[in-house]
């Protein structure tokens, strides 16, 4: 499938979705569950994937350090943006750098800067949601030329949400590298987001 397509694709099913929630009224409660299996089948699916081709999951776990450089390289980006974001937001420092470390896990960075301030808060779900599109929607046409470095933009999605793109159009010998970046992402904003809120 073209890459244009793929992404127009993503934008009207994601805009499908907020149309049938805000006429429907429907409870997130209620969907959770589907979500949940949902993201599991996804992410059971993309293992299938990589254990059918024997040789290209031996090619990735030859190449197991690189998901470890990447992290690092996704967390140095957030702070530099959320340094230069604290400037053009005039907001403060501290509560800059935890929105940008949220690494689109928007559920959780959301949630924990309302608690300092509802405004930050609806920053911090917000930008990080917005991650998490734009990994949907803009990495079919990276992916081109830019695979591996663009899985740095899906944060700690890479884990869950946006694997199955990585897999679809990066290939399955980058799928591997995505879950690891993106699991060991999950656990690291826990920590970050509430340290750099604090500063």
């Amino acid at each position: 499938m073209d890459h244009r397509r793929q992404a127009l694709i993503s934008v009207a099913v994601f805009a499908a979705g907020i149309g049938y929630g805000a006429l429907t009224g429907v409870e997130y409660s209620a969907l959770e569950p589907a979500i949940t299996w949902t993201l599991a089948l996804l992410i059971f699916l993309v293992g299938v994937s990589m254990g059918v081709d024997h040789e290209r999951l031996r090619g990735s776990l030859a190449r197991i350090h690189r998901p470890f450089i990447l992290v690092v390289s996704t967390v140095a980006g957030a702070l530099v943006s959320g340094v230069l974001l604290a400037s053009l937001l005039g907001i403060p420092l501290g509560i800059s750098l935890a929105i940008a470390a949220g690494s689109g896990w928007y559920s959780f960075t959301g949630p924990y800067l309302a608690i300092i301030d509802p405004y930050y808060g609806f920053v911090g779900f917000t930008s990080n949601l917005l991650r998490e599109i734009f990994m949907l929607v803009s990495y079919p046409a990276l992916s081109r030329k830019l695979s591996f470095e663009a899985i740095s933009i899906g944060g700690a999605t890479t884990m869950d949400s946006t694997l199955p793109v990585v897999a679809r159009f990066g290939g399955v010998d980058l799928a591997l590298a995505a879950f690891i970046h993106g699991l060991i992402l999950t656990i690291m904003v826990p920590i970050l987001v509430p340290l750099l809120a604090s500063l």
